[in-house]
């Protein structure tokens, strides 16, 4: 097959500003304080479309990090639609970089750095985890939890979340079960509902009494992961 066909973009309508603005938007924040990073948004706020594209391809080539096919495709049309040879050979040949050094791919809005074949490290787009977010809240039915105080925990296996319902205000706990006991993580306590805010020492002091409380009622074990 050949890599043309394999990888070819379908039509797209969009304009250059937005095609180039989502890969911004969905780049982990780790490269926010780039240096190519910050020139791309520049010359994209200056319409300078192909110099965006170089900065792109210069962050690149300076981390050396492995970037989703989906955020090569999106280059990949918007050179196209330029006609910048150079620059479409470029992104064609990191999609076969991809191909043949990774075993998986990478969703849209991550990137990863490999160590060596066995070990990699990777990092997620903060609008991947909001979206993340959003869906579970809307699974766990927030709504309805946050009319009435209290801890409710909701499970997916052998971690989920337990929440904390204050007049109104929610926090969350991520957990994980370590040999039945729940290994909470609470050095970042904050309220993410209705408005995001850190917990103040007095709050965070209340919360993990009102856990270790509602862990006794339960019948939970527990334990406060650094």
């Amino acid at each position: 097959m050949k890599l043309f066909n394999l990888f070819r973009s379908k039509e797209n309508n969009e304009s250059f500003d937005n095609l180039i603005q989502k890969q911004l938007d969905y780049l982990p924040e780790v490269y926010h304080s780039h240096r190519q990073y910050k020139n791309c948004i520049e010359f994209l706020e200056n319409r300078e479309w192909a110099l965006a594209l170089d900065s792109l391809i210069e962050l690149s080539e300076e981390t050396g990090h492995y970037f989703s096919n989906e955020f090569w495709n999106s280059l990949i049309e918007v050179a196209k639609r330029m006609n910048l040879s150079n620059e479409m050979e470029y992104f064609l040949a990191q999609l076969k970089r991809n191909q043949s050094d990774l075993e998986h791919r990478i969703p849209f809005g991550w990137a990863e750095v490999k160590h060596d074949e066995n070990l990699y490290e990777t990092h997620i787009s903060e609008k991947n985890v909001q979206h993340w977010n959003s869906e579970r809240r809307i699974k766990d039915n927030i709504v309805t939890l946050t009319k009435v105080n209290g801890v409710y925990r909701k499970s997916s296996g052998r971690c989920g979340m337990i929440y904390i319902v204050e007049d109104g205000k929610l926090s969350e706990i991520s957990y994980e079960l370590e040999m039945n006991v729940a290994a909470l993580f609470v050095s970042t306590l904050k309220w993410v509902l209705p408005l995001e805010k850190l917990m103040s020492e007095g709050e965070k002091e209340e919360t993990k009494k009102k856990l270790l409380q509602w862990a006794k009622e339960n019948n939970e074990v527990i334990e406060f992961a650094p």
